[in-house]
């Protein structure tokens, strides 16, 4: 008996979904036919939602890749570093007021200046290598703009002198070669490592060990050649990004004493220099020894705390000076993301008003349908059509416009991510989500703009809507 129950229950399910497949099929037939009678009103009506996808596929696929470009950049310096950068702003006013106070101390008779900082140092860099543990590495970094002249080729480049260190905080693979060595020969060796583009330019498919390049008026040897790295079309310069693959690196104690040692001079001989030259006083001059200082902390969670001892060597050090600044590409990336999770917000706003106002369009044109096709409802209602088989038709009607609108616009904010990416020269990124949400936004849209229009064409009586001319 509980058998026969059970399959009397069945049969009667198969029965209802049966009905409902047929009853699905006729009516997306039915909605077809209508939308394709009227084409260049169901073109209009698509229009909105098509351009609204379009901008939020767009929009979500600028914003992903400003992120990720963003995050590529910071991972160049090491998310487990701390930077110390040069203050020139600072240190600008910093020479101002101590030439106040020569000027003082020079009226009062006194030679000797107190509170002057000589600026960022090689001698900060042992100090903190002194005071933090010894798993700390620490590198000082120094630039200089120059030319390379290789037989008859010359290019713009920049010369930097590190330490061997250097490579391994960066994560830069030496692919022919070696490092320096500074421990086991002089540290003014005339030798140098170059970026692979720089190579390439240089000597083509000639092999660059060995050979001797001319960098300003001092010849080096070529020991090593890094391996490429993918690097950003805008960099951020303030952070030392640049086109590591162009440059020339050397031992930093050699460049100090082959090419430039601001060390040498102070903020006061800068600042005479200045008068004397009639300089503007508004340009801030570089009077420190060096231009960075990386220091990789191995534990993540010491960073902050890493980060305020360093603050502090440096500032007694430095005679109370803030003319640095320490910058945690860490805390950088975070704050970018929740700018780039708010932009996100934002541009999705902007975007759904965009879809919002397109199913408004698509709600009026259906209430618009419904009034003209008056008497086609009538008739199918007379022929035997339910309620929901008339809420079913225009239901579906909507939510093909939109999906036609949706489907078009998905594939015009693809094409557009990547013309604006070919032409404004950005990183775009296209993600699942990027696809999938504005898809189903739309559609949803559709639902929605349906509804009403399709739930009043249920409304009307059979018997008025035959008389309705």
């Amino acid at each position: 008996m509980l058998s026969a129950c059970k399959t009397y229950q069945n049969s009667q399910l198969l029965i209802i979904k049966n009905s409902f497949l047929n009853s699905f099929q006729t009516n997306f037939f039915i909605a077809l036919d209508a939308l394709q009678e009227n084409r260049f009103r169901a073109f209009m009506s698509a229009l909105g939602v098509f351009l609204g996808t379009a901008s939020l596929v767009a929009m979500l696929a600028i914003n992903k890749g400003t992120e990720q470009a963003f995050i590529n950049q910071m991972e160049l310096i090491g998310t487990n570093n701390i930077l110390v950068v040069p203050n020139l702003v600072n240190g600008n006013q910093q020479n101002n007021q101590q030439t106040n106070q020569q000027e003082n101390s020079l009226k009062n008779n006194n030679t000797q200046i107190r509170n002057i900082s000589n600026g960022l140092s090689l001698k900060d860099a042992e100090i903190i290598r002194k005071i933090l543990p010894n798993e700390h590495h620490i590198s000082p970094e120094v630039l200089l703009e120059t030319s390379v002249f290789y037989h008859q080729k010359q290019l713009k480049t920049t010369l930097i002198g590190v330490e061997d260190d250097f490579f391994k905080i960066s994560n830069f693979n030496i692919i022919k070669g070696r490092k320096f060595n500074v421990a086991f020969s002089s540290p003014i060796d005339d030798v140098c490592i170059i970026g692979q583009h720089l190579e390439a330019k240089l000597f083509g498919a000639e092999n660059s060990l060995g050979k001797y390049i001319k960098c300003g008026n001092k010849l080096l040897c070529v020991v090593g050649v890094l391996e490429q790295r993918i690097i950003e079309k805008n960099p951020i310069s303030e952070l030392g990004i640049r086109n590591y693959n162009l440059d020339i690196y050397v031992p930093i104690r050699s460049f100090l004493l082959s090419y430039q040692n601001r060390g040498k001079t102070t903020p006061l001989s800068i600042e005479a220099t200045n008068h004397n030259e009639n300089s503007s006083s508004n340009q801030p001059q570089n009077y420190h020894q060096i231009d960075r200082l990386i220091v990789q902390v191995n534990d993540n969670q010491q960073i902050v705390k890493t980060a305020e001892i360093i603050g502090r060597i440096l500032r007694r050090s430095h005679q109370k000076q803030t003319d640095f600044k320490v910058i945690i590409p860490e805390e950088l990336i975070r704050q970018q993301q929740r700018t780039q999770s708010l932009l996100r917000v934002v541009l999705g706003i902007i975007a759904g008003i965009a879809l919002v106002v397109g199913g408004i369009g698509i709600a009026n044109i259906m209430l618009a349908s419904v009034v003209e096709r008056t008497r086609e409802i009538g008739i199918r209602m007379t022929c035997g059509a339910k309620k929901t088989d008339i809420l079913m038709q225009f239901l579906i009607e909507a939510i093909c416009i939109c999906f036609i609108g949706g489907f078009g616009g998905v594939f015009l904010g693809l094409l557009s991510s990547k013309l604006i990416a070919y032409f404004a020269d950005i990183l775009t990124i296209i993600t699942p989500l990027a696809i999938i949400f504005p898809f189903m936004v739309c559609l949803l849209v559709g639902l929605l703009a349906g509804f009403y229009p399709a739930k009043k064409a249920t409304q009307y009586n059979p018997a008025d809507n035959l008389r309705y001319e």
